[in-house]
């Protein structure tokens, strides 16, 4: 399911049609749009989305296919909040890792 909302606003990185990338045209262009601002605050605001956004620059250099990258993992995570019904953690790493280290000292 998660599949087919990113391949519709045509975020998907792997659409390719006889060795030529369809993700620039194909798709969604209304649903490209509303997630390039969104994508943009988040890389401004939160410190994961900055981090995966930096890590993404040094590896290609190109800020436009990380921005993509981030609209993808926005979109996800949406699509696994709504689903699950829960909020926003901005939190949720560091408390993923400090569980392991609590149950240790226990």
């Amino acid at each position: 399911m998660i599949n087919i909302i990113v391949k519709v606003p045509s975020l998907s990185p792997t659409l390719k049609w006889q060795g030529v990338n369809l993700a620039p045209t194909w798709g969604n262009r209304h649903s490209r749009k509303a997630m390039h601002l969104p994508s943009l605050s988040a890389v401004k605001h939160d410190e994961n989305f900055k981090e995966v956004y930096i890590r993404l620059i040094s590896k290609h250099g190109i800020k436009m296919k990380a921005l993509i990258a981030i609209q993808r993992k926005l979109l996800e995570l949406t699509y696994v909040l709504f689903k699950n019904k829960t909020k926003y953690d901005n939190e949720y790493k560091s408390n993923k890792r400090a569980q392991p280290m609590l149950a240790a000292t226990l």
